[in-house]
C-alpha cells in the first residue's frame, strides 16, 4: 500500500513536471514567433512582456496588439490617426519596415503603436478624484468624433436595436432565468419611448478607467477603439458610470458616493457639451438596458455569476431611478 501511494506521488509529480514542461515550451514558442514578428518594426531585439491577453510591451517604449478581426484593427487605426491630426492624445501608429500599419498572418493580424505615458487609475481615492475630469475627456473624444465622423466609416448601431433583437432572443432562449420578462419590457419600453429624441453620433463604446491613462493626476491618453461605433451618445457615460459600481472591491463607490459621481461626471461632461433635458431624463432607462445587454452575453456563454452580477446591478438601477435623476438635476456648469 505505502508503494502504491509513493508510486503514484511519483506518477503525479511527473504529471505536473510534463505540464509544466509543456506550458514554458509553449510560451518559448511564443516568445520567438513574436520577436520574429517584431522584427518587420525592426524592433527584434526588443524585451517582449504581455501585459494582457493579445497585447505585449515591446522595450518599454512600444505596443505590440493582436486581433482575430482585421475590421477591429482597422478601426483603431483608423481614429488613432484621425485624432492626432487633430492634436488629441491617441497613440501613434508605428509603420513596418514595408511601409503598413500593420501585418497579417493566418491566424490573426498585429499592430505596433508607441506606448502613452501614465496608467490606468487603479485605487478608489484616485477614482473619486477623476470623475469631473473623465467627464470634460469624454466630451472632448465627443467633440472630437463629431469633427471627424463624416470621415469614417463605422457601424450606425442602435441600443434599442440590440435590446429588441439579440438581447431579447437570448433572455428568452433561456427562458428569462436571470431577470424577469417583466421588467426587461418595462426597461425597454421606457427607452423606446424616448429613444428617436436622444442625439446619435460616433461614441468610444469601451469606457472605463482601463481605456484612458493617468499620470499624476493629470490625463496622458485615450487608448482601444475597438468597440467604436455610432450609437446615442449618452451610452458612454452610461457604461462609464455603470463600470464604477462593476469594477474591482477596491474601486466600487457606495451608493451615495456613486451619485455625487454622476452629478461630476455630467458636470465635467457638461463643460464640454450640453446634454439635452431629454437625455438626462433617460438615464436610468439606458444604464439598465446596458445591464440587461450584459446579463444577456454572458447568459449567452454561460457565465451564471457574472450574468446574475448584472442583474443585480439592473435592480440597483431601477430602485434608484428618482435619486438618479435627481443627481443629474442638481449638475451646474
Amino acid at each position: 500500500m505505502v508503494y502504491w501511494h509513493h508510486s503514484t506521488a511519483l506518477q503525479a509529480r511527473y504529471l505536473i513536471y510534463r505540464i509544466i514542461a509543456g506550458e514554458r515550451k509553449q510560451f518559448e514558442e511564443e516568445k520567438m514567433k513574436l520577436s520574429a514578428l517584431i522584427g518587420h518594426w525592426g524592433l527584434e531585439s526588443g524585451e517582449i512582456r504581455q501585459i494582457q491577453d493579445c497585447v505585449w510591451e515591446v522595450s518599454g517604449t512600444y505596443i505590440l496588439k493582436a486581433y482575430e478581426r482585421f475590421s477591429d484593427l482597422e478601426r483603431n487605426v483608423q481614429i488613432m490617426k484621425v485624432l492626432r491630426s487633430m492634436d488629441i492624445p491617441a497613440a501613434e501608429v508605428i509603420s513596418t519596415s514595408e511601409g503598413t500599419d500593420y501585418l497579417c498572418s493566418e491566424e490573426r493580424c498585429y499592430m505596433v503603436t508607441r506606448k502613452l505615458p501614465g496608467a490606468p487609475a487603479k485605487d478608489i481615492k484616485e477614482v473619486k478624484k477623476l470623475t469631473c475630469q473623465m467627464g470634460q475627456i469624454i466630451g472632448r473624444l465627443h467633440l472630437a468624433f463629431q469633427t471627424c465622423e463624416e470621415e469614417l466609416d463605422f457601424w450606425d448601431n442602435s441600443l434599442l436595436s440590440e435590446m429588441k433583437g439579440w438581447v431579447k432572443d437570448e433572455l428568452n432562449k433561456n427562458c428569462w432565468t436571470v431577470i424577469a420578462q417583466s421588467d426587461y419590457e418595462t426597461a425597454v419600453s421606457s427607452l423606446e419611448h424616448m429613444y428617436d429624441r436622444l442625439p446619435f453620433q460616433l461614441i468610444h463604446r469601451d469606457v472605463h478607467f482601463g481605456n484612458f491613462l493617468f499620470q499624476e493626476g493629470e490625463f496622458t491618453g485615450y487608448i482601444d477603439f475597438d468597440l467604436s461605433q455610432k450609437n446615442i451618445r449618452i451610452f458612454d457615460l452610461c457604461y462609464f458610470l455603470m463600470g464604477l459600481l462593476a469594477g474591482e472591491e477596491t474601486l466600487r463607490p457606495g451608493k451615495n458616493e456613486w451619485l455625487q459621481m454622476i452629478a461630476e461626471t455630467v458636470a465635467g461632461y457638461e463643460s464640454q457639451i450640453t446634454l439635452t433635458a431629454v437625455e438626462k431624463e433617460a438615464f436610468p432607462w439606458v444604464m439598465e438596458n446596458i445591464e440587461l445587454l450584459f446579463a444577456a452575453w454572458y447568459t449567452g456563454i454561460s457565465d451564471v455569476r457574472c450574468a446574475e452580477d448584472a442583474t443585480k446591478l439592473f435592480h440597483f438601477v431601477q430602485e434608484n431611478e428618482t435619486a438618479i435623476t435627481d443627481a443629474l438635476k442638481i449638475v451646474s456648469v
